[in-house]
């Protein structure tokens, strides 16, 4: 009786403990603001800024390659050799034509949106 009472309480705390865990940190979206504000960093641009915002996923054969969600419009496509190194790519694309882009490191943003505007905003 003794050894049933036990199993019952252990497997009670078992099943609880997975809610006793901190929730999963929450990351900020991407904005095209940010992106701006990302830009400005030019070839310094570091993994470590990226940190905060949420990525879309993360893949690549040997280099690291994260797909970030612009707003619905665009993505952000960061890619390196590791995630110690700067990123060698941070291409602004629009969803509407995966062909345009930029490298927000160095190119021009505002062009770029001039150019693309966002879907919502097209007839």
């Amino acid at each position: 009786m003794k050894r049933m009472l036990l199993l019952i309480v252990l497997s009670l705390i078992l099943c609880l403990l997975p809610g006793c865990s901190s929730p999963p940190e929450s990351k900020e979206q991407l904005t095209v603001e940010l992106v701006r504000q990302l830009a400005e960093k030019g070839e310094g641009l570091t993994w470590d800024d990226l940190a905060p915002y949420e990525y879309d996923s993360e893949a690549g054969s040997g280099r690291v390659v994260r797909f970030y969600i612009v707003e619905p419009s665009y993505l952000l496509l960061v890619s390196g050799d590791t995630a110690e190194e700067k990123p060698q790519t941070a291409r602004f694309v629009h969803n509407r034509n995966s062909e345009q882009y930029i490298d927000i490191r160095t190119d021009d943003v505002d062009a770029f949106l001039e150019e693309n505007p966002p879907l919502e905003s097209q007839p």
